[in-house]
């Protein structure tokens, strides 16, 4: 059977993840003034999520599955779902039981979107740190997020959209995952005496 991409990372432990926001942009300092003039570009829509995921030790049955995964990406080439694997789900209150958010309203840029459909007049149903996805773009929460009387809220986050939403989009809070790629060509791995192993890998968000 044909392999399907973007490939989902293989479920085995991890024992650290980095991740980071990469923001685009060039600077120049003076070198008789100590002034520094700072340039974003493309007004945060290339802004890139960027990570290394270093597994704990793996049995062999476990670097088996682990290397294959890595070779099937055939390098930078495939695609794979990335996330912070520390924050899943949101540390706010919202709930898929009580919360079904969309998109208020197409045609939407920069860096908040106006929302609705989610619990009515709760506060902090998503707090600062917390991340969201909406189509292919995975966001992090800067502010907290209170809904009216209504169902409506708006969100503000880091990247900034990179193309106009469409109305009634879903917003995803439970699970959001962004597609990625390795940074690398060559994913070597290595057995101790115990034929243990210790694999990583670092990725970059595909724009």
């Amino acid at each position: 059977m044909a392999i399907s991409y973007p490939r989902q990372i293989p479920n085995v432990p991890i024992k650290t993840a980095r991740m980071g926001l990469n923001v685009n942009q060039s600077f120049f300092e003076s070198s008789f003034s100590r002034h520094v003039s700072v340039q974003s570009h493309a007004g945060g829509t290339t802004d890139q999520w960027e990570g290394m995921i270093t597994t704990a030790p793996l049995s062999p049955s476990q670097v088996s599955e682990m290397s294959a995964w890595l070779i099937s990406l055939k390098g930078r080439e495939k695609y794979f779902y990335a996330y912070d694997p520390d924050r899943r789900n949101p540390k706010g209150s919202a709930s898929t039981a009580s919360s079904n958010p969309v998109v208020n309203g197409g045609g939407q840029v920069g860096h908040s979107v106006q929302t609705s459909g989610w619990q009515a007049a709760v506060s902090n149903l998503l707090v600062a740190g917390d991340y969201f996805q909406i189509g292919e773009q995975y966001f992090m929460v800067m502010e907290n997020v209170t809904s009216d009387g209504s169902g409506n809220a708006t969100i503000t986050f880091e990247p900034a959209i990179r193309n106009s939403l469409a109305d009634q989009v879903a917003i995803i809070f439970n699970n959001p995952v962004l597609k990625a790629r390795l940074v690398e060509n060559v994913q070597p791995w290595e057995s101790d005496e115990k034929r243990m192993s210790v694999i990583s890998f670092a990725w970059e968000e595909v724009l």
